[in-house]
């Protein structure tokens, strides 16, 4: 051993060189290889065990923290201005006007009923605009009578997924918030003035909104470039309205403010003689940053701990919202299951990572890059000269940290919002419009593996990598959301899939789900099977266009303050104990709606009846290899093929509605909706309807009477 690893280190040929010829070699090599091997073994541990590498310390130069007027924070006092201070050396206004992340459809404004897709009252297709019943809430249209959410509303209550800048900045004419009719007064619901852009609404009560008391929420720089943000301060900040201090509460826990009785105070000690900043805080997007809306990150040692499914209107315990574990089960971690602290089914048996792709260090900024960014651009094919096999030609390194475009590579989805933009750098070359998310054939070449798999081409065109590779979700995944009824924290009854148990306790057990594999559309053309969780949600509508009842009157018809009806607890109180569960809060029975629909028309609603809609969330991580990966032919080509395997919607029907399937997806939900023996609402994937001929499962007339016919004229 010692022999071959001096070979291999070429020792041999460097000692006369160090001195070394002195040590004798069995005493030399009994030095070394304990050292060697300790840190080989060091090695192994950080990679394999999910334990985070310490970060680099930042490069990033001090600078001094202005605020909205340009002023030191240190001499004014004021809330810090990202803007002002990060456009010392930044570009932000670019920044902010290239992220969809702060425009969140504000752009794409337009009248009900006349967006690309979705539902017939949405007003854009961002979170500004596109009502999504999990979160419920609608954004108020300008001239509408029936007030909502007003912008400040919004800010408030759905801005913890948006990092500012766009709505919660300039109105929907582009001009400052901050220039809004700065009125006090209040007055009744009937009041004809209500502007979505001046007035909030609350508590039954449409509210003149001061914008220069609140301020506005920039982009929100700190948000993803700290190391810990303190998301639980802005979240605060938020719902108090208080937003132009917002950004500064996210600093929180760095040293350079605190939070006192009279508000935010900086801390001078530490910032340098210069009034700048000098604790090296700012740094390169982490997982964690993502994840404080987008889903679950976990990259400590300590076992990942979470009770899953939290409720759709709340940020969970952390002051995440956990978006895509709710919607999916996605956890992006590199802990072996088993070793974490979830109460999983098998859970001895669980020896594989959450996600590969976390273990083997790769981020989501290495797939969800800045489309600028000179390391990962590639020219659009159709602007490449064509006698070029490669061109060299790159945006300099200090022009693109000036101008950083925030719009991240998302698959296809994201090159139709970049078409706006992709004129004025089409000219420069800087920005690829097409194909530019990096998948699976980015990193991984299926020419080289995947030597068990027949007809690889014929099956890559049909099935996605993702189909293969993310069989099973672990963690639970929000199954059914009805807000036909109302808990009294103003909340819908949300069911789960892959949980057994009450929800939201540590002693339900996480039995997991089977994701369902519908085509999904992808940027080459073609339509390839992808893991899908389905959501069913039921919810109230009323009027001619339809629109959702609000929450305000969903809680007037319901409770009275903090408790229930009288009417309510003897309509559903099944048990007669004078409480309602949440298995009692089911409108199971014509009763039972036609009671609550006659108290939404004494509300003045026109029409209430209930809807239902499936929406399929895609699954993209929670990535795995090896044994666990699907490779068994019998898994598709059988007559119980895992292509077609029902997934059950929801255990019951408000009214006995049945869902719609929706059609603003890339996914094609072309199955069947249909009831179970036990009453469930059911989906069944069609491989046929997905253009597809699966053998050994699927059957028709011609195509076997055609081998019937080659088999006989074989023979004879």
């Amino acid at each position: 051993m010692i022999t071959m690893i001096k070979g291999l280190t070429g020792l041999t040929r460097i000692k006369g060189l160090t001195g070394l010829t002195r040590i004798k070699p069995d005493r030399f090599w009994g030095f070394l290889l304990p050292i060697f091997c300790f840190l080989l073994l060091t090695f192994y541990f950080l990679l394999f065990t999910g334990v985070a590498v310490a970060q680099s310390p930042s490069i990033h130069p001090t600078f001094a923290m202005l605020d909205e007027n340009g002023q030191n924070v240190l001499e004014s006092g004021g809330a810090v201005s990202t803007m002002k201070t990060c456009g010392v050396c930044h570009d932000t206004a670019y920044i902010e006007s290239h992220s969809f992340h702060a425009n969140a459809g504000l752009s794409q404004l337009t009248k009900p009923g006349q967006t690309a897709a979705g539902w017939v009252w949405d007003i854009s297709p961002g979170l500004f605009g596109k009502w999504n019943p999990l979160t419920y809430r609608y954004v108020t249209p300008q001239g509408d009578a029936t007030m909502d959410l007003g912008t400040a509303d919004w800010i408030r209550i759905l801005g913890a997924r948006h990092v500012g800048g766009g709505p919660a900045v300039r109105r929907r004419d582009g001009q400052p918030l901050t220039q809004t009719l700065k009125v006090s007064e209040t007055f009744r619901i009937s009041s004809q003035d209500n502007d979505p852009e001046a007035n909030s609404f609350e508590n039954g009560t449409v509210k003149r909104w001061n914008w220069q008391a609140s301020g506005v929420v920039e982009m929100n720089c700190f948000l993803c470039h700290t190391t810990r943000p303190n998301n639980q301060a802005r979240l605060a900040e938020l719902n108090k309205g208080n937003f132009r201090w917002v950004n500064t509460a996210v600093l929180s826990g760095t040293g350079l403010v605190t939070e006192s009785g009279e508000g935010w105070q900086w801390n001078p000690k530490a910032f340098n003689e210069k009034g700048q900043v000098t604790t090296g805080f700012v740094k390169a997007p982490a997982d964690e940053n993502c994840g404080l809306c987008h889903g679950i990150v976990h990259n400590t040692p300590a076992p990942l701990i979470t009770n899953g499914c939290q409720s759709p209107t709340q940020p969970s315990p952390d002051a995440s919202y956990l978006w895509n574990t709710l919607t999916s089960g996605q956890i992006f971690s590199p802990q072996r299951l088993k070793e974490s602290g979830l109460n999983l089914a098998d859970k001895e048996s669980l020896s594989r990572v959450w996600d590969i792709h976390a273990q083997r260090l790769v981020n989501c900024v290495d797939c969800h890059y800045s489309i600028n960014n000179p390391i990962y651009y590639q020219e659009a094919s159709n602007k490449q000269p064509g006698h070029l096999m490669f061109d060299s030609r790159r945006r300099d390194i200090n022009e693109y940290l000036y101008r950083p475009s925030h719009e991240f590579a998302k698959s296809a989805e994201t090159n139709r919002r970049m078409e706006n933009w992709a004129n004025e750098d089409a000219q420069t070359g800087n920005l690829a419009t097409s194909q530019s998310m990096r998948r699976c054939e980015s990193c991984h070449s299926v020419e080289v593996t995947h030597d068990w798999l027949p007809y690889k081409e014929r099956h890559l065109n049909a099935v996605s990598c993702e189909g293969c590779h993310i069989p099973k979700l672990y963690a639970p995944a929000a199954q059914q959301v009805d807000w036909t009824v109302l808990s009294l924290t103003s909340e819908p009854v949300l069911a789960c899939r892959g949980l057994e148990g009450e929800r939201g306790t540590a002693t339900a057990r996480m039995t997991g789900y089977e994701p369902v594999l519908l085509p999904r559309q992808e940027a080459d053309g073609r339509a390839r099977l992808t893991p899908y969780n389905l959501l069913t949600s039921w919810f109230w509508v009323y009027g001619d266009p339809v629109r959702p009842v609000r929450l305000a009157d969903l809680q007037a018809a319901y409770l009275d303050g903090n408790a229930y009806r009288p009417e309510i607890i003897n309509l559903l109180d099944s048990n007669g104990d004078g409480k309602l569960s949440e298995a009692e809060l089911k409108l199971d029975t014509t009763a039972k709606v036609e009671t609550i629909k006659s108290r939404l028309e004494s509300l003045g609603l026109e029409n209430p009846h209930i809807q239902g809609q499936v929406q399929p969330y895609g699954i993209h991580h929670n990535v795995t290899n090896g044994a666990w990966v699907t490779q068994t032919c019998e898994t598709c080509h059988q007559e119980k093929s895992r292509l077609t395997r029902p997934m059950a919607l929801a255990t019951y029907r408000p009214a006995g509605v049945m869902p719609e399937l929706a059609r603003d997806t890339n996914a094609q939900l072309n199955g069947q909706l249909y009831l179970d023996e036990q009453g469930q609402v059911m989906y069944r994937p069609s491989s046929q309807a997905a253009g597809l001929y699966v053998l050994g499962h699927d059957s028709n007339f011609w195509a076997n009477w055609l081998g019937i016919l080659a088999v006989v004229g074989t023979l004879l």
